[in-house]
């Protein structure tokens, strides 16, 4: 755990890395329901044996680090409680398992501008979608569902590229975990997921269409895909 990285910000004694935003946000305004990209930046040179990604001062995801690699991502949907102040940081541990931590990034702020159609009665209530159900799939490298803690998972939602979609939802035990607004004659919708040791448990997927008077109709969910942790691993 890097808790004291993100919590303890003025204790790292190696160079601070550099946190970005994606363009399409880089006044830090967002909707509930959106993506954002962030990218932490360091020296390619840097000795980083991990990377972490901070929200007001606690871990909300980290990557293995890869030798002469710079650039480290993490994709977040903006939720309503997303409101916050972002950094990155990252640390080195050595063979004898000594280990020193960077100083944090300069913070990047996030706020929600407006909220998003909320999908949770799609995935609490998937028998009441009366449109045709997408097909959710998990990437080839976890195929039976068996994944370590801190890996990091690539569920795809398929739907016929004709549905009537406006928004895309992923739901995991009932309840939604990301959401994605639907691109006129597109198929395919991913999440990338980060497994932690409360992630054991059944995702599914599902899509809402909303017309121009408001009117709002859901599919029913995609067949379940189960998820469960084998281990714990620095993985990425």
């Amino acid at each position: 755990m890097a808790q004291d990285i993100c919590s303890s910000p003025g204790h790292g004694d190696l160079p601070a890395p550099s946190l970005f935003l994606n363009t399409n946000a880089t006044l830090g305004a967002v909707q509930e329901g959106e993506q954002v990209l962030f990218r932490c930046q360091i020296f390619p040179k840097s000795p980083a044996t991990q990377i972490f990604f901070c929200k007001d001062g606690v871990q909300v995801h980290s990557l293995k680090a890869q030798k002469g690699k710079g650039s480290y991502y993490m994709l977040f949907t903006v939720m309503s409680g997303s409101v916050g102040t972002f950094t990155c940081g990252y640390r080195y541990k050595d063979n004898s398992n000594r280990v020193r931590n960077s100083a944090l990034s300069a913070p990047t702020n996030l706020r929600v501008t407006g909220a998003a159609v909320m999908a949770q009665d799609i995935c609490s209530s998937p028998g009441h979608g009366d449109l045709p159900a997408p097909s959710l799939f998990l990437n080839t490298n976890a195929t039976l569902g068996a994944v370590q803690e801190g890996e990091q998972v690539l569920f795809r939602c398929q739907i016929f590229p004709k549905s009537p979609a406006t928004q895309i939802v992923f739901c995991k035990d009932g309840v939604q975990v990301h959401s994605l607004k639907a691109q006129k004659g597109k198929g395919s919708y991913y999440m990338l997921f980060t497994v932690m040791s409360g992630s054991v448990g059944t995702f599914t997927c599902g899509y809402r269409y909303k017309d121009n008077s408001n009117r709002v109709r859901n599919s029913a969910l995609s067949a379940p895909t189960n998820l469960r942790v084998t281990g714990s691993g620095s993985s990425s």
